[in-house]
C-alpha cells in the first residue's frame, strides 16, 4: 500500500476520541501498588530466610509488642 491507498506509517488509523484520563491514573496507580507489593513479598522472604524473626523471637521471648508498650514481665 501507499499513501494514495490512505496507509500512513507514522499514524495510525483510529477514531479521534478523548483520553481516558482517570482510567490512565488508576491504571498507574494500580501498577505502583502492584510493584511495592511485590517488592514488600520479597523483602519479607529475604528477612525470613535470613533469620530475623528467629532473632527478635529470640531476643524479645515476652513479644515485641509487649516489649514496646512496657508490659513485660
Amino acid at each position: 500500500m501507499n499513501k494514495a491507498e490512505g496507509y500512513s506509517p507514522t499514524l495510525p488509523d483510529v477514531r479521534n476520541e478523548p483520553y481516558d484520563t482517570i482510567g490512565l491514573i488508576l491504571d498507574m496507580v494500580h501498577n505502583l501498588l502492584a510493584a511495592i507489593g511485590l517488592i514488600a513479598c520479597a523483602v519479607v522472604v529475604g528477612l525470613y530466610f535470613g533469620g530475623f524473626f528467629h532473632h527478635v523471637a529470640a531476643k524479645f521471648p515476652d513479644g515485641f509488642l509487649a516489649w514496646a508498650l512496657g508490659v513485660t514481665s
